[in-house]
């Protein structure tokens, strides 16, 4: 819980915990925190939605294309 909230807290989505506890259950602590360093290195001007929409998809792209082998 307290990584959900962390990651909630500096993607500033708050709103979104739910979904951070979910892929904080689903992910090892190590993932979540190198796709979250790698979300708060980017510009938030060249994020087209938001960090947590970003976050989200590069934790479940990363995980499936390990999955798959891709």
């Amino acid at each position: 819980m307290a990584l959900a909230n962390e990651v909630a807290r500096k993607l500033n989505d708050i709103e979104s915990i739910n979904s951070y506890l979910n892929i904080c259950d689903q992910y090892k602590e190590e993932h979540v925190r190198k796709i979250l360093e790698k979300v708060l290195s980017i510009p938030i001007s060249q994020i087209r939605k938001t960090p947590g929409a970003l976050f989200t998809f590069l934790i479940r792209n990363h995980a499936r294309r390990e999955y798959l082998g891709d």
